[in-house]
């Protein structure tokens, strides 16, 4: 340091004494990477003269010119080394602007992750200022339609031009291209399109010849494999064209397949094909070299240099490319999302949110982290994207810890893409935001420096200063959430009207991305302000929308299929309690509760948990997949779709007995020691407890039932042709009632020692029926129900509206209590004296309702 501050204090320099201190300076400062850099084997000659130059001969000017010139023309990692070189010479003779320029452009190309991090860290230094990562937005002339991303992203416009993010430039469609053509494929050589049965090729240079291809059969995966060559299936063949020479066609027998893609010409093809297993090709001959399969489908597919990297059987895989016979390891326990390389590792996206970077030798995770993460990107080297389904942006460096987060306030359209330091944002179907992504979180970003001081005006009540800064920093990065608090801050601050607070709320809530800390905050604040007992976020996975909850002593409990776990929550207070492993799950399964007994079934598995011991729990196969459930008294009764009914004794979970007594699938109803089925056909049967035999045909509805209900007196038949059946018995019809739209669905409820029925409608219609006179007492038309179900609470339906809950009073039809939810609101399920709604932006909302 002592001899920097020479270095800098001195103002007559010889070239000599310049070029000997630079080299000090360099051992000193970046020690043996440089040491490294300049003894690399891929240095070129020039980089060693221009090294000679400045070093031995003290020439100066001359190893810049030839510096600059590697700069310009260099291979990239030449480039990266005679960028550096100048931004340090740069730097030293006290040339910020050149300095920075060059260690800008070593942030493009470098390939060393140390130094990338060094440079950013010099680049701070010398521009400390705050900066805007948002750099201009793009409008387009048409809207997207779709992307092509072979070399450089190209869209697709509806206008049927072509535009390319990276040059800016639109171009035409081939005038042969006719309008009902097909496109395939879009890249700097030109465009593949199918029309009829012929495959086309239009080049865009004048070195590159037309194709044609007749194809025997169908058009199936089409991949371009690099300048020259094309594969693709046709009917079940596989054909590799070189130029316009077909260099060899496969046997008939990869119909469906899927070509994946490949990373570089010595590796073989590869085909993800339905008989759940991969296809490696020879090259030059196509003749197959190995076959990797596997007992389910592959998925998420990813090939390296040397290895394929997939997701099958509920387990990561990877072969290494030199022994495709059996895996380099595999890892169970994972579900996966999305799959990429990063640095040394494989970075394992779960559907949970769970992150993984995994070692591509070992398969051992070296590194996890929970997130929000929908999907993941390489930024740049060091530097990893996790996209949020909402739209933020969190980087993180190689231990997966953010450096930097920016909030695009709504999700994107197509996929975002990366290119030359720059993220490509579709916010809209015809505007792309472009972002700075060659930043590492060394210096703070303009606009969240700009919401940071309109906090402190707003806490200081100068609302002028706090709105206007707000404004700025939302100019900047339209979802940054501790701007957009400010704004609704400032809106009831200054007693706004309730439609403009509404939505300013519902734009804040929103915003789920940013630090615990500042969530919190903001949640806190607006339980306050909507009079909600709390506003939580819950831990469950991105792909996890709308929960369902049941009550469990003093825990909500709810399935989190994607994540493969049972989730509880403090009733009190929403803070997870504890977890616990299920299994795999379909998205939507087969439940039923009842006190401490918790059952859910996916496919042919049925689960069955002793909530108040885990350990008595058990697993179960059924003879058919699930289709409804009960509690009843001692059991638990399972109907499956192909008309199999099974008893399980409780609370042991011992089979009594299975029967198959039909050939579609029916609700149950346990009443008076004995089973009423109702099947998807209408027709109503007897069965016996305690056998599981028939014992009495009851009518047929000759209706498509949807739902049953049911107390001690009354059956009740919902149908998919507009009509509700209420019975006294199963045998003993009341009366059919017509209301001439399709029912979503339905409650018995018992007011003032009279029955009622309470249906809710597609058209968002509730309507209150007397029983057993079938009359209508009144109705309600609501609106945006999600599902339209109802909760009751002593005299008042609760169902969700749009951005609030509204409960209606039974005696009245009126609405008598409303909650205000202006993120949204979820189904509502009520337990003991509180209102419980989730919303799709994964909060809980708890209401008192006394």
């Amino acid at each position: 340091m002592k001899l920097k501050a020479a270095v800098c204090k001195s103002t007559k320099i010889g070239k000599w004494n310049f070029a000997s201190i630079l080299l000090v300076l360099l051992a000193v400062s970046f020690g043996s990477i440089f040491t490294t850099r300049v003894n690399a084997a891929s240095h070129t000659s020039q980089l060693h003269e221009a090294m000679y130059l400045f070093e031995m001969k003290g020439e100066f000017t001359e190893a810049e010119a030839i510096l600059e010139d590697i700069s310009k023309n260099g291979d990239p990692e030449d480039r990266a080394q005679a960028d550096f070189l100048l931004a340090k010479i740069k730097d030293l003779s006290r040339n910020k602007a050149m300095a920075t320029f060059y260690y800008t452009q070593n942030l493009r190309e470098e390939n060393k992750t140390s130094q990338i991090y060094w440079v950013a860290e010099r680049l701070a230094e010398l521009l400390p200022e705050p900066e805007r990562l948002l750099e201009k937005k793009i409008k387009l002339n048409s809207s997207m339609q779709t992307t092509f991303n072979a070399d450089s992203l190209r869209i697709l416009l509806a206008n049927k031009s072509v535009f390319t993010p990276a040059s800016g430039k639109y171009q035409n469609l081939p005038a042969e291209i006719s309008a009902s053509a097909q496109l395939i494929d879009i890249s700097a050589n030109g465009t593949w399109w199918l029309d009829g049965n012929t495959l086309h090729f239009s080049p865009s240079k004048k070195n590159i010849s037309k194709q044609e291809i007749a194809l025997k059969k169908k058009l199936g995966s089409f991949k371009v494999l690099n300048s020259f060559s094309i594969g693709f299936i046709d009917g079940a063949e596989f054909v590799l064209f070189q130029g316009n020479i077909e260099k060899f066609r496969t046997q008939a027998r990869f119909e469906d397949c899927a070509i994946l893609e490949k990373k570089s010409d010595k590796q073989p093809i590869i085909l993800n094909c339905p008989d759940n297993a991969l296809h490696v090709l020879s090259k030059d001959n196509g003749e197959e070299i190995d076959v990797i399969p596997m007992l389910d489908p592959i998925a998420k597919t990813f090939i390296e240099d040397n290895g394929i990297l997939f997701f099958s059987s509920d387990a990561l895989w990877f072969y290494s490319m030199n022994n495709l016979k059996s895996p380099l390891w595999r890892k169970r326990g994972v579900i996966v999302e999305k799959l990429l390389s990063f640095e040394n590792y494989f970075a394992v996206l779960e559907s949970s949110g769970e992150l993984l970077l995994v070692n591509k030798q070992t398969g051992e995770t070296v590194t996890r982290r929970k997130t929000s993460a929908a999907n993941l990107v390489n930024l740049n080297k060091g530097l990893l994207g996790l996209l949020s389904g909402d739209g933020a942006i969190i980087a993180t460096d190689t231990a997966l810890v953010p450096l930097w987060m920016f909030h695009f306030g709504k999700a994107a359209t197509f996929l975002p893409w990366v290119n030359d330091g720059k993220l490509y944002y579709p916010s809209s179907s015809d505007s792309i935001k472009v972002l700075n992504i060659l930043h590492y979180g060394k210096k703070p970003i303009l606009s969240q420096v700009l919401s940071h001081d309109a906090s402190i005006f707003a806490y200081q009540k100068d609302w002028d200063n706090a709105n206007m800064l707000a404004d700025s920093s939302l100019e900047i990065e339209p979802g940054n959430a501790e701007a957009l608090f400010v704004k609704a801050l400032y809106l009831e601050e200054n007693d706004a009207s309730a439609i403009k607070k509404s939505n300013a709320w519902a734009k804040t809530i929103g915003i789920l991305a940013g630090t615990s800390e500042q969530r919190i905050k903001i949640l806190e604040h607006y339980s306050k302000i909507i009079k909600a007992k709390h506003v939580v976020q819950l831990p469950l996975s991105p792909h996890t929308l709308y929960p369902s909850f049941i009550s469990y002593k003093k825990l909500l409990l709810t399935l989190d299929p994607a994540s493969r776990q049972l989730v509880a929550l403090s009733a009190e207070n929403g803070k997870l309690q504890w977890n616990l492993d299920i299994g795999k799950l379909e998205s939507a399964p087969v439940t039923a509760n009842r006190e401490n007994m918790l059952a859910f079934a996916s496919g042919f598995s049925l689960r069955l948990i002793n909530l108040d011991n885990i350990s008595k729990s058990k697993n179960m196969e059924l003879p058919g997949k699930a289709f409804h459930m009960i509690f009843s008294n001692n059991a638990l009764y399972i109907s499956t779709w192909n008309g199999f009914l099974l008893k399980v004794m409780l609370p042991d979970f011992k089979l009594a007995w299975t029967r198959k007594i039909g050939t579609t699938p029916f609700y149950t109803i346990a009443k008076n020691q004995e089973l009423i089925t109702a099947g998807l056909n209408g027709t109503i049967q007897h069965v016996s407890e305690i056998s599981g035999q028939k014992t009495v045909n009851g009518p047929n509805l000759q209706a498509p039932i949807a739902q049953v209900l049911h107390d001690d007196s009354l059956q009740v038949f919902l149908s998919n042709d507009q009509r509700i059946f209420v019975y006294r018995s199963p045998d003993e019809p009341l009366m059919t009632i017509s209301p001439s739209k399709d029912i979503l669905s339905a409650n018995l409820v018992k007011y003032k020692e009279k029955k009622y029925l309470i249906a809710s409608f597609a058209d968002q219609e509730i309507r209150l029926y007397s029983l057993p006179e079938g009359a209508v007492v009144w109705n309600f038309q609501g609106k945006k129900s999600l599902f339209g179900k109802m909760a009751l609470y002593n005299d008042t339906v609760w169902i969700d509206q749009g951005k609030e809950v509204v409960g209606i009073s039974i005696e009245t039809g009126k609405i008598a209590s409303r909650f205000q939810i202006p993120g949204g609101a979820g189904t509502v399920f009520i337990s003991g004296e509180t209102l419980y709604s989730a919303t799709p932006q994964r909060l809980l909302y708890f209401f008192n309702l006394q």
